[in-house]
C-alpha cells in the first residue's frame, strides 16, 4: 500500500490496484475489510461460472465490479456518491478493465426494469450516531440499526434478477436483545434460496458502547447468496474454533472499551 500527497491511498488485492481515499471526509468512497471478504469469496465461488450481464450495487472503488468482471460479459457499477463513480472510472482505467460501464443510482432507483444474472453488493450497514450520519460520510452508515439499505435491497432485487440469477451481498447483522436481525429478514424471503455463511461475531470498537444502549450486544458478518427461483433457507455453521477466537477477540474490546470510558 503507498500513499499520496492528494489525499488517496493505493491498495493492492488479488493482482488490482485501487486508488482510494487515505482519510475518511465527505462522500467518502468506502473500501475495508469486508471489500475484501467479499472479492475473495467471490472469486472463489464464481469459479467456472459465466454470466451475459452483472451489476455492482454501491460499487464505492469498483473492486467487486472489477472481480466479477471475469465472469461476466458486461457488468454495470452503480453508487449514489458521485465521488466514488469518479473513483470506481478511475480505477477501472487503471487496471484496464474494459468491460465495466458505471451509473449514478440510488439503489435500484436509476436501473427501471433492467434485469441481471448477477448482482453483488456491499452496502453500508453500519449502526452509527445522528451527528456521524449527518456528517454525510458515504458508506459508512446504513440507517436505522445499520439495516435500513440492505433490507430494501433483499426486498427489491427480485425484479431486477433474470431467472435463476444470483445474489451475493456481505453485510453485518446486529443482535439486537438476542435477535439476529439480518437472519430474521432472510427467513422471510420467499422468491429464492438463501444461504447465510457467517463469517465472523464482531463488536464495533468505536461505537460499543452506542450499541450497547440500544441493546446490540454484538454483530456477526455474513456473506448471503440468494438464487432466485424455489424458496428455501439456510444457515451454515461458523466453525468451533473460529467461534472461539472471536469470543476472546470480541471480549477484548469490551474489556477496552470499559478501561477507556
Amino acid at each position: 500500500m503507498s500513499r499520496s500527497k492528494s489525499n488517496t491511498k493505493t491498495i493492492r488485492f488479488h493482482g488490482l490496484q485501487l486508488r482510494v481515499d487515505a482519510t475518511r471526509r465527505k462522500n467518502f468512497v468506502y473500501i475495508g475489510r469486508d471489500s475484501f471478504i467479499l472479492s475473495s469469496y467471490l472469486r472463489h465461488a464464481l469459479q467456472g461460472k459465466h454470466y451475459t450481464l452483472g451489476l455492482d450495487l454501491g460499487c464505492a472503488s469498483g473492486i467487486q465490479a472489477f472481480t466479477i468482471a471475469k465472469f461476466c460479459k458486461k457488468v454495470i457499477a452503480t453508487d449514489v456518491n458521485p465521488r466514488a463513480l469518479t473513483s470506481a472510472q478511475s480505477n477501472a482505467q487503471l487496471n484496464k478493465i474494459k468491460n465495466v460501464s458505471f451509473l449514478r443510482s440510488n439503489i435500484f432507483a436509476s436501473l427501471k426494469n433492467k434485469k441481471f444474472d448477477l448482482i453483488v453488493t456491499n452496502p453500508p450497514f453500519v449502526f452509527i450516531p445522528k451527528e456521524l450520519q449527518q456528517k454525510n460520510i458515504d458508506g459508512y452508515g446504513g440507517g436505522k440499526y445499520g439495516m435500513q439499505i440492505l433490507f430494501k435491497i433483499l426486498d427489491e432485487a427480485h425484479r431486477h434478477l433474470t431467472q435463476n440469477g444470483e445474489l451475493y451481498m456481505i453485510a453485518g447483522s446486529p443482535i439486537v436483545h438476542e435477535k439476529d436481525l439480518l437472519r430474521e429478514h432472510a427467513q422471510k424471503i420467499r422468491w429464492g434460496a438463501v444461504t447465510l455463511q457467517p463469517v465472523r461475531h464482531f463488536v464495533y470498537r468505536d461505537f460499543h458502547a452506542f450499541h450497547a444502549k440500544h441493546g446490540i450486544s454484538h454483530s456477526i458478518l455474513y456473506i448471503l447468496h440468494i438464487r432466485k427461483g424455489k424458496s428455501s433457507f439456510t444457515r451454515k455453521p461458523l466453525s468451533k474454533i473460529k467461534w472461539l477466537y472471536d469470543q476472546v477477540e470480541m471480549h477484548a474490546v469490551k474489556v477496552f472499551s470499559l478501561i477507556k470510558g
